[in-house]
């Protein structure tokens, strides 16, 4: 069986007949080929370490071969039933607390099978608005629109940010199931969704069974949260978002305004060229979008002007004037709450409890933080905090090595680990050096801007299938990280 030939099929078909209900879809998810492949995909994942309720890890699983065919033989006879996942509590950033459910291989592997045969089709159906875990689309899309949404041009310049409230918790599983009924008809198929939406939740050595939520580490989850919220996206694209250019003129000659959504799976963001008190409508009108739908928004949600400035998925997004171009122009930084949280994580590896800790290994762990840190906000406008940044991690190093060695002075404590070359693009710079291990300075971490390059189709036509990847994709945590 060619699945990319497939996944092809299924893609041209929605494209090409929108109203299609596609039936005889079981047929793939139960095909040994089909679920080989979908096992190849999820042992790699380094999620494979971390263990479901039944314990099993890569480690432990026999041949992917005979797994596949294994599961194809319980699924065509109608036998297969998932388990309950496992909640484990991962904590975020913000303190908060994070519940993912991780669930056995086995129904990772079917999950992933039915996203495989669901995300070609669906991916012809989602609108540009929608930028989160999808192929081919990252976080930095979703930035990028905004800033071109808000400049001189379009000049959409009042932002709704909002927030669902526990959206990944609260999706009510029969809402959903309707939602996906409006592109599948195969009765086998959807069973097989709403077993895993039903299987329940072990915590405690209890299991419940709540009639709403998807795990937030489900193989399948994003797709299906996507497919959900694709619901607002639509009533927006109705109302809003498939106005002519004419239609678009008329409502700014009358004094109504246009908007834009830009929806970064449960984080979004409304513009509007319109007044203040059209955003604030605009806030009431997606709060009972969602409301329909059995959600709720965030108490954190705010109508801000862009000249005031709000944070959105990380980034400090405000209009100001350069003096280089004489222009207004969009301002892509990291939050204050960001660079906070980066000194913190910083200063808990550096912290003076931990000198008895190897020099190498802190070196290392400093380069993880540095460097996803960096890699993460490098497309902005972070010239000045990346060199603060890199100036605070060397000296916190210093007062590291300072305190470990503190028989010597300082001078001795930076004779003993010479500062070595580190080079750069462009030029060579100093940093704390040990056994061949050096400390990535974050200004050599190289920056640029970032322009959206995803395909105007679905990226299931596009003949390379190779490049078809989650840029942001949230893997199943491995325990052995958390």
């Amino acid at each position: 069986m060619q699945i990319a030939k497939v996944q092809e099929s299924l893609a041209r078909k929605a494209l090409e007949q929108p109203n299609l209900l596609f039936e005889n879809l079981f047929r793939y998810v139960s095909h040994p080929h089909w679920l080989w492949v979908a096992a190849e995909s999820i042992l790699q994942n380094s999620g494979a370490h971390t263990p479901g309720i039944d314990g099993i890890t890569k480690a432990n699983t026999e041949s992917s071969r005979e797994f596949a065919q294994q599961l194809s033989e319980e699924l065509k006879t109608q036998v297969y039933r998932p388990k309950p996942v496992r909640r484990v509590y991962v904590p975020k950033t913000d303190g908060k607390m994070r519940l993912p459910g991780i669930s056995i291989m086995r129904d990772r592997v079917i999950q992933e099978a039915v996203r495989m045969v669901l995300e070609p089709i669906l991916e012809s159906h989602f609108l540009n608005c929608s930028v989160g875990f999808r192929p081919q689309r990252r976080l930095m899309d979703a930035i990028h629109l905004i800033t071109r949404f808000t400049n001189n041009n379009v000049k959409m310049w009042w932002v709704v940010k909002g927030e669902i409230k526990g959206c990944f918790d609260n999706i009510p599983h029969r809402k959903l199931m309707g939602a996906l009924r409006q592109y599948v008809k195969d009765e086998k198929f959807l069973a097989l969704v709403a077993s895993f939406l039903s299987a329940g939740i072990w915590e405690k050595g209890k299991v419940s069974k709540p009639n709403s939520g998807v795990s937030q580490a489900g193989v399948v989850s994003p797709l299906l949260t996507n497919t959900y919220l694709h619901e607002m996206d639509k009533a927006w694209y109705e109302k809003y978002g498939k106005l002519t250019e004419g239609q678009k003129t008329y409502r700014r000659v009358k004094g109504l305004g246009n908007v834009q959504l830009v929806r970064y799976a449960d984080d979004f963001v409304v513009l509007t060229n319109g007044t203040k008190e059209f955003a604030h409508e605009l806030r009431l009108e997606f709060g009972e979008i969602l409301t329909n739908l059995g959600l709720e928004l965030s108490d954190e949600i705010m109508v801000t002007h862009v000249n005031d400035g709000f944070d959105f998925l990380g980034f400090h997004l405000k209009r100001v004037y350069s003096q280089q171009t004489n222009k207004q122009i969009m301002l892509v930084k990291p939050s204050s709450e960001s660079i906070a949280k980066y000194k913190v994580a910083v200063d808990r590896i550096t912290d003076r409890s931990t000198i008895g800790d190897d020099l190498a290994n802190k070196i290392k762990a400093l380069n993880a933080i540095v460097e996803g840190w960096a890699n993460y906000y490098r497309h902005g406008n972070v010239g000045e905090e990346f060199r603060d940044l890199a100036s605070y991690t060397h000296m916190r190093m210093y007062y590291w090595l300072k305190a470990k060695h503190s028989n010597m002075s300082a001078r001795q404590s930076v004779k003993k680990y010479v500062m070595a070359e580190y080079k750069t693009t462009y030029s060579k710079t100093g940093t704390w050096g040990c056994h061949g291990v050096k400390l990535i300075p974050m200004t050599a971490i190289e920056r640029n801007y970032y322009r959206i390059n995803w395909p105007e189709r679905n990226p299931y036509l596009e003949h390379d299938k190779s490049s078809l990847v989650y840029h942001d994709e949230a893997p199943i945590p491995d325990e052995r990280h958390i």
